[in-house]
């Protein structure tokens, strides 16, 4: 479910580009590699704003590794991703077979998102015939807002 807090952002409080995420562990940069996060080399400016929030002890540790970024363009290859985990009864340990069964019947933002998220994974931000995606983005982004949150 790596791709679901980018997703909910996506949909509720969409971002102009895309999204930056900060990763330490390489067991999760695979994962977001594989979603279509890829390497970002992060601005001292956000870094410094990031500092700020952090405490005393953290905020000396460097923090200019490890930032993958993923475009609006290819946000849908993420939403495709996740829904295949959605859709699937269960998630697999690759390394030792083992199973968890899943239920999402109770998470209120996918069911009530469902048909949007299902949409959103149809669509094709990044077609060379969309000469104008950010206009089509911010389009099909106000549609939701004024669909769900009149």
């Amino acid at each position: 479910m790596v791709p679901l807090q980018a997703l909910r952002a996506f949909v509720v409080q969409p971002p102009e580009e895309g999204f930056i995420c900060h990763v330490i562990t390489e067991p999760v940069q695979k994962i977001i590699k594989r979603i279509g996060f890829k390497p970002f080399q992060i601005e001292e400016e956000i870094l410094a704003a990031k500092r700020k929030l952090l405490t005393q002890s953290s905020s000396s540790a460097d923090q200019s590794k490890d930032w993958f970024a993923l475009d609006v363009d290819d946000f849908s290859g993420a939403v495709k991703e996740m829904l295949a985990v959605v859709d699937s009864d269960h998630l697999e340990n690759s390394k030792t077979g083992e199973r968890i069964t899943l239920d999402i019947s109770r998470s209120k933002f996918l069911t009530a998102f469902n048909e949007e998220i299902r949409e959103l994974a149809k669509q094709d931000f990044n077609k060379a015939s969309n000469d104008n995606r950010k206009k089509t983005y911010a389009q099909q982004r106000r549609r939701w807002g004024n669909l769900f949150f009149k």
